[in-house]
């Protein structure tokens, strides 16, 4: 569902913890994970390899992530 969202609230203890677009929310992921919020698959496969490899990949998609890994081993 974020691929398709503008704009995303994490509610927590009752109140907006956070807010923002997909990609700006999702790779919040130290903050996330402190609001028990599940991280999507190709969120945490780019939060990885931007850790291992000094990246910056941002996708939220397969389609995305194929297209930029595609990119970066060309």
């Amino acid at each position: 569902m974020a691929a398709f969202a503008d704009r995303l609230l994490v509610l927590g203890e009752g109140r907006v913890a956070l807010e923002g677009g997909p990609r700006e929310l999702f790779y919040q992921t130290g903050r996330l994970a402190e609001l028990g919020v599940t991280i999507p698959q190709m969120v945490r496969l780019g939060d990885v390899l931007n850790k291992r490899l000094g990246t910056a990949f941002d996708f939220l998609t397969v389609d995305q992530a194929g297209e930029s890994l595609a990119v970066h081993l060309a």
